[in-house]
């Protein structure tokens, strides 16, 4: 097949849901450009920095795309092209890509909390905790690989065939690359403080990057692997230290544009050199001895569907969040188009090499480099420029690895300082960055060592586990504030199944091997790895439990009253909502608002919001009044205040009877007006409008109501308000009538 028509392919359908999914799900949870994100409203310098959504799409495309794009793409190839394509397109688009930006939107909403605490805040610390010990398990296995990645690019020193170190002139010269990238970041990221423009600041970026390469073409750095280990764990420490605007933002930035860079290129010679797919379309159920599902999930699951995604997302991009309205850029953009990426590995891979040779193949980033650097060369150019080709994907794909590196040290920081974090703030060790990041580093560096790449499916497979306690605290979160939640229903049943699939198969395979070979040292790694699937098990069945939980615990609504009459007309309108409606005695708040508004929304919404802040919770608050038309609408807002707050409302009563003394029924028009509104935590406000038309009486009558009800005649049935029965009154009362409102709503 001519792999132009997968590449316009890909392109159509990832554009689409951008403008068409991505679009929908802006609006379903009501993007606001003019609130303050967290980088505005807490803004510290350091990790709470606003800035360009074109840096902060950069940082996240980058972080996101990197060795492990390229190594899962091709490995999962090895069963054909079409699975991969598929998954590519539809679990980004629909898994994680809404995942990612569900992600986003509660941190941002939440004042810049990570999913761990919204997670922890809606199922409990139990699901907390083990979300965190399993996801930094889950980072240093992540890192130790990116480590090992990193070294085989930028290694000048290696032993040849017969296990002789000589030097390699590629690797050295990308190792100078690498290493110049270090300044090179920070100089940007100064440039990008001072608030220079970014075609300035991105100029001087791409020269600098240019003299980097040029400098690593003539002055090579020859080092050997270990040295580079050491290089490394050094830099992860710094990069999550150092303020995230000096050298881990820039960095992703900067390594974004040399990855557009390559991506271009890929697409130029896709288009003009068009060649054929030699990878078969199916390759079949099983190769090699592994089975299509749950295989394909676990390879591509740092591509697709991952927790790290999420954590990333809440923990660094929504810190760095100018305006709200660049949500979707931020939040679906980069998983759409590091699936396109993916989609140009395997066309690039995919027209060079069949399925065979991508089993067969021990180095799938090399593998990778040589088929683009064989496409490129279609394009015609001079043979004498082969060398600087060469070099320069090499050093674009060891900047991804380094870039998706320091990223990883700083998520893992993160989290293991939210492990060892204390309700009373007191401060320990791990809660030290430089301690959280020394121990995240050396914990990788000491797994390098190892044969970890023995238990490799546990990556895959803890990073979709992750996605379960993930979409049922955002579920649960997003059903709080009164958001829609029902499209992150998707991600969070194809995360269990998977992960149940996963841990099924992997378990059984090592138990048979265990079984059949006993346990020795060729098998102590079937041993680990089956230890960590129960306890994998153990966790999916905690999150599972807790889940339950918080979908049978009612949520709490507290209603700014301390008025038990008006109380009992609002438990019998919103009885039918699955909530706890308490008042403010009820929920133990002690809180006197000062109603300062206008209007009735506005002294209903200052009231709610007022509680809101107080409570952490949704509020809903009132602000009624009586409208009578002769008076030009006293008392309107002061219907509470009028004549005084402690004034009787008999005394009120009769004083407005007095001042429409001799005026006619038909001049006597008037209404209640009562407007609720409601306060979400995340800031979000609604407001109702009820009103009930009558004129107002003679003289008092009927006991059934308080206030004015009984001076306010109703028409339709002959007689005040206060003559009526609770439940008559609830059907057509101002209050009723904006409770219902507000129900429908919350409904």
């Amino acid at each position: 097949m001519n792999s132009v028509f997968i590449l316009i392919a890909a392109i159509i359908v990832l554009m689409v849901a951008y403008i068409l999914y991505g679009g929908w799900l802006a609006e379903q949870w009501g993007m606001n450009p003019k609130r303050k994100t967290p980088a505005r409203a807490q803004e510290d310098g350091e990790d709470y920095v606003g800035f360009r959504s074109i840096v902060v799409f950069g940082h996240q495309f980058s972080a996101l795309t990197g060795a492990g794009t390229i190594q899962g793409t091709i490995l999962a190839a090895a069963f054909g092209w079409i699975p991969v394509f598929l998954w590519l397109i539809l679990g980004t688009v629909f898994l994680g890509a809404a995942q990612n930006m569900g992600a986003l939107f509660a941190s941002v909403r939440s004042k810049g909390k990570t999913v761990r605490a919204i997670i922890q805040e809606q199922m409990g610390k139990r699901s907390g905790t083990w979300f965190l010990v399993l996801m930094w398990m889950t980072i240093v296995f992540m890192l130790a690989i990116l480590l090992e990645f990193g070294m085989e690019q930028v290694a000048g020193i290696v032993p040849n065939k017969d296990g002789v170190l000589v030097q390699n002139v590629y690797h050295g010269a990308v190792g100078m690359i690498v290493l110049l990238m270090i300044p090179v970041s920070i100089i940007f990221g100064l440039l990008n403080r001072l608030k220079c423009s970014m075609f300035l600041s991105s100029f001087t970026g791409i020269v600098l990057m240019c003299a980097a390469v040029a400098a690593g073409v003539l002055f090579p750095l020859y080092l050997e692997k270990r040295v580079w280990l050491v290089i490394f764990a050094v830099y992860v420490v710094l990069s999550a230290i150092f303020p995230v605007w000096l050298l881990q933002q820039s960095r992703s930035y900067l390594g974004s544009l040399l990855l557009y860079g390559m991506l271009l290129a890929a697409v130029v010679g896709i288009i003009f050199v068009h060649p054929q797919m030699e990878m078969v379309p199916f390759q079949g159920w099983k190769v090699d001895g592994q089975y299509l599902i749950p295989v394909l999930f676990t390879i591509l699951a740092v591509n697709v569907l991952s927790s790290y995604h999420a954590m990333m997302n809440s923990s660094i991009s929504s810190r760095q969040l100018d305006n709200e309205r660049s949500m979707r850029v931020v939040g679906y953009g980069p998983m759409l188009l590091q699936a396109f990426f993916g989609i140009i590995v395997l066309v690039v891979v995919g027209s060079s090499y069949n399925s065979k040779d991508v089993i067969s193949s021990s180095q799938p980033l090399e593998l990778f480099a040589g088929a683009l650097y064989g496409l490129l060369q279609g394009l015609g150019f001079d043979e004498k420029w082969n060398p600087l080709v060469q070099v320069v994907i090499y050093a674009i794909l060891a900047v991804l690895v380094t870039t998706a590196m320091d990223t990883c040290a700083k998520v893992g920081a993160v989290t293991l300082q939210e492990l060892f974090g204390s309700k009373e703030n007191k401060k320990n060790l791990m809660q030290s960055r430089i301690a959280a990041a020394v121990v995240t580093a050396a914990a990788a560096v000491a797994l390098t060592f190892t044969e970890y790449h023995k238990i490799w499916p546990l990556l895959g497979m803890y990073l979709t586990l992750l996605v379960v306690p993930v979409c049922i605290g955002l579920i649960s979160w997003l059903k709080q504030m009164g958001n829609h939640y029902k499209m992150l229903l998707l991600p969070f049943g194809a995360s269990g199944v998977i992960v149940s699939l996963q841990m099924v198969c992997y378990l059984i395979t090592d138990v048979q091997i265990l079984v059949n070979e006993g346990l020795d040292q060729k098998t102590q790694w079937n041993m680990v790895e089956a230890v960590f699937l129960v306890l994998a098990a153990v966790a999916f069945a905690i999150f599972l439990m807790d889940g339950v939980r918080t979908k049978m615990k009612k949520r709490k609504i507290i209603f700014a009253t301390g008025n038990e009459g008006k109380m009992k007309e609002i438990r019998e309108i919103l009885g039918d909502l699955d909530a706890e409606i308490l008042s403010l005695k009820e929920a133990g708040i002690e809180a006197d608002v000062e109603e300062n508004g206008s209007t009735f929304e506005e002294n209903a919404i200052i009231k709610a919001k007022a509680i809101c802040e107080k409570a952490g919770c949704l509020v809903l608050a009132d602000d009624s009044g009586l409208e009578i038309d002769y008076l030009d609408k006293e008392p309107g807002v002061y219907s509470a205040r009028y004549m005084g707050e402690d004034t009787p409302y008999t005394i009120k009563n009769n004083k407005l009877i007095e001042r429409l003394d001799g005026v006619e029924k038909e001049n006597r028009t008037a209404r209640f007006v009562c407007v609720i509104a409601a306060a979400f935590p995340d800031g979000k406000v609604w407001t109702t409008r009820g009103t009930m038309e009558g004129y107002i009486g003679y003289e008092e009558k009927g006991e059934n109501g308080f206030g004015y009800d009984p001076i306010f005649f109703l028409d339709e049935f002959g007689c005040s308000s206060a003559e009526l029965s609770m439940e008559e009154k609830n059907k057509i009362s101002h209050r009723g009538k904006a409770l219902r409102a507000m129900r429908e709503k919350l409904v």
